[in-house]
């Protein structure tokens, strides 16, 4: 715990949403129990563990940042696994590449669990991560979550911010800080990310 809080930031990466929904709707769908019999929305929750054995992430003093996201994911799904309205799934739950394991097909292999996502049908992906810079100072610690830039679908960026801002609060609550490395210079912990080698239909960068 030492190691994460002091040279590591930990990052959550709201990737893509497949339904409209908002955090206020999603917190408070997972927490009710159901009291009579009337059907109740069942929220589809996708964890994904970022990078795998073939596409490792931050090694650091011994971390490997792979490893270290599938032991956090295991704990999370654990968590939403109590709530009736939720079901939960995983990208992987072993350290091996779920698709393929080409180990010059990382762009192939994010596609792929986002094509897993939205076979489920699912609300919300999740993808966690952890992060380290050699060149920044220990200070620079803690948490922030990425979300979808407003560039193609401004509705579902406000539901990716509302959501994340609902995940940080619960993360800053254990006594996490908020992380301002590199791409959060306001200090929310709420950030946008665009890609470097992908589309929206309209050319538009998405993240």
């Amino acid at each position: 715990m030492k190691l994460f809080k002091k040279s590591l930031s930990i990052l959550m990466c709201f990737a893509f949403i497949t339904l409209l929904f908002t955090a206020n709707s999603f917190e408070s769908e997972a927490k009710k129990k159901a009291s009579t019999s009337k059907a109740k929305k069942n929220i589809v929750v996708v964890i994904d563990p970022g990078h795998d054995s073939t596409h490792i992430g931050c090694h650091y003093e011994g971390f490997e940042e792979e490893n270290a996201n599938l032991a956090i994911a295991s704990y999370c799904i654990a968590e939403l696994q109590k709530y009736e309205s939720v079901t939960v799934y995983t990208t992987r739950c072993t350290y091996e590449c779920p698709f393929g394991g080409d180990p010059d097909g990382k762009s192939k292999c994010l596609s792929s669990r986002v094509k897993f996502a939205k076979s489920l049908k699912a609300d919300v992906l999740i993808s966690l991560h952890n992060d380290f810079d050699g060149d920044l100072d220990v200070t620079q610690n803690g948490s922030k979550v990425i979300v979808p830039n407003a560039s193609y679908r401004a509705d579902l960026s406000a539901q990716g911010v509302a959501l994340g801002q609902s995940i940080l609060t619960q993360l800053t609550a254990t006594g996490l800080n908020i992380n301002n490395w590199k791409l959060n210079p306001t200090g929310t912990g709420i950030v946008t990310r665009d890609s470097g080698n992908g589309t929206y239909p309209d050319a538009l960068r998405h993240c």
